[in-house]
């Protein structure tokens, strides 16, 4: 168990909002190990031993801090590029692991063919690369959403657009799990 230093900065104008993690250690049954590591929890993916980050997270730390962060978890470290048009340097809405051996990329295909080839040269090597794509005539500005979904087990819930892309979003998620498409819930995000 482990707990990390929640403090982005897109939130350094609005202390209100970060939470000092080790405030809630008293309460835990467990005994965490409380790293000085800047995490925003949506821009590390975890799945077995392996951890996927965008490159922000070089930029909130010192090398102390990241190396007190590689120790502490043991896993293999995969750095993808950030995507500056996401503020918040998440991975959670750029790729998602389907397994230990293979992850879903958002559809960059669709409308960043360049960054797309950055994020997949990163991982191609180490891990199969599915990609999400839509065929809409005129697409959703915010189709790129659909990969930060929540899942719990074989159970998802999606981000709906109310848009074209909403269902050919539920189905590839659906084939890409190997789950069925009643698995798969649908929220409104507006």
């Amino acid at each position: 168990y482990i707990t990390y230093t929640y403090a982005p900065d897109y939130l350094r104008d609005e202390p209100q909002y970060i939470t000092d993690s080790r405030k809630l250690m008293p309460y835990s049954p467990l005994i965490p190990i409380h790293l000085d590591t800047v995490i925003d929890g949506g821009n590390i993916i975890w799945c077995g031993k392996n951890i996927i980050f965008t490159e922000k997270l070089f930029l909130e730390n010192t090398f102390d801090d990241y190396k007190q962060f590689v120790n502490a978890v043991g896993c293999h470290l995969y750095e993808i590029p950030w995507d500056t048009n996401e503020p918040f340097g998440h991975a959670d809405g750029m790729v998602r692991f389907i397994d230990e051996h293979t992850v879903l990329m958002t559809n960059y295909c669709d409308f960043g063919p360049e960054f797309r080839e950055k994020v997949y040269e990163r991982l191609a090597g180490d891990f199969t690369v599915k990609e999400l794509h839509y065929d809409v005539e005129k697409p959703h500005k915010d189709n790129w959403a659909y990969i930060n979904f929540l899942q719990a087990g074989d159970k998802f819930i999606l981000p709906r657009l109310n848009a074209p892309e909403d269902e050919q979003a539920r189905r590839q998620i659906a084939q890409s799990f190997d789950v069925p498409e009643d698995n798969i819930r649908m929220v409104d995000i507006h």
